[in-house]
């Protein structure tokens, strides 16, 4: 059950990379503030030292290969293909009836943007998720990249991106903390 969702959940993003942009001016997506960590917060002075989100900032600051990651995403970003921007779980809605269907909520940063991104949020939501659910994550994420590749979705995983995506779950989890 939860591998078909996942499934239709690929599907449902590629649906949504490869839905036209050639009718409209549309909007670009905001690019991922992470790409930019030291602007990402301007009362970052205010935070207590020794706090979870500038733990997380040093990690970066300290990390050639971590900078150079969002140096790489910075620059392979694409405008070309309409994305959600914001894929967390509770923006991923699944009704079974009367047939499997999965659509997106809270599309307020959806836009011209990179499908890279949507797709490196969607596995790493999996990834998050995937313990709660008693699941092996590979499983669902091959899932989920194969319902996404089978509606000929144009975004590509790179391990940059997943570095990126990754940071960008540890600010926000950090942040949720303070």
């Amino acid at each position: 059950e939860l591998a078909a969702s996942c499934q239709a959940w690929g599907t449902a993003l590629a649906n949504l990379h490869t839905l036209s942009t050639r009718r409209s001016a549309a909007p670009l997506a905001p690019r991922p503030a992470v790409l930019n960590p030291r602007h990402l917060m301007p009362s970052l002075r205010d935070v207590a030292r020794g706090s979870g989100y500038v733990t997380v900032l040093e990690a970066y600051e300290s990390s050639p290969d971590l900078r150079a990651a969002a140096s790489e995403v910075d620059d392979r970003w694409t405008e070309q293909h309409w994305i959600h921007g914001n894929l967390t779980a509770s923006n991923v809605m699944v009704d079974r009836r009367p047939a499997l269907q999965v659509s997106f909520v809270d599309i307020e940063n959806a836009g011209l943007g990179d499908p890279a991104w949507d797709l490196a949020s969607a596995v790493d939501t999996i990834a998050w998720l995937s313990p709660r659910w008693r699941a092996m994550p590979q499983l669902l994420m091959d899932n989920l990249l194969l319902g996404y590749r089978r509606a000929d979705g144009p975004g590509r995983l790179y391990p940059a991106m997943q570095a990126v995506r990754a940071l960008a779950s540890a600010l926000q989890v950090a942040g949720s903390e303070e």
